[in-house]
């Protein structure tokens, strides 16, 4: 039976969409029982791989163009939450560099820090000032 080259996108998305979503439920899941409950993006992390992993459930059962998946692209927000939770570790550590092993972090969180900072309003840490 020979597949027309259409459908073996349709197979292959299929696939992708749904090791995506038992991907973010194996971290969702991993990171509930193992990951530091004090951490303060502990919850925008599980949040955001919940919705993640139905947003790709969604779009594995009816395609990712469709009208269905369109209330879970809210997962870029929280996404984005997540990166705004994240923001003042990546700073302490951006500002304070601990060794010259790490200056390529140091110079890569630098960098997104303030390209980041630069477009949003919201950060008011010492190295947001552009």
């Amino acid at each position: 039976m020979k597949i027309a080259a259409w459908e073996g996108w349709v197979v292959a998305g299929f696939a992708l969409h749904l090791a995506g979503a038992i991907a973010c439920t194996l971290a969702l899941v991993w990171f509930w029982q193992k990951g530091d409950s004090e951490r303060p993006e502990r919850m925008a992390v599980l949040g955001a791989l919940g919705i993640t992993a139905s947003w790709c459930v969604i779009a594995a059962a009816f395609g990712a163009a469709s009208p269905v998946t369109s209330p879970l692209k809210v997962r870029v927000t929280a996404w984005l939450m997540v990166v705004y939770r994240l923001l003042p570790m990546m700073a302490a550590i951006a500002a304070s560099p601990r060794s010259n092993r790490c200056w390529w972090r140091w110079v890569l969180l630098n960098a997104f820090i303030r390209s980041f900072c630069h477009r949003a309003s919201f950060c008011d840490h010492p190295n947001c000032r552009i």
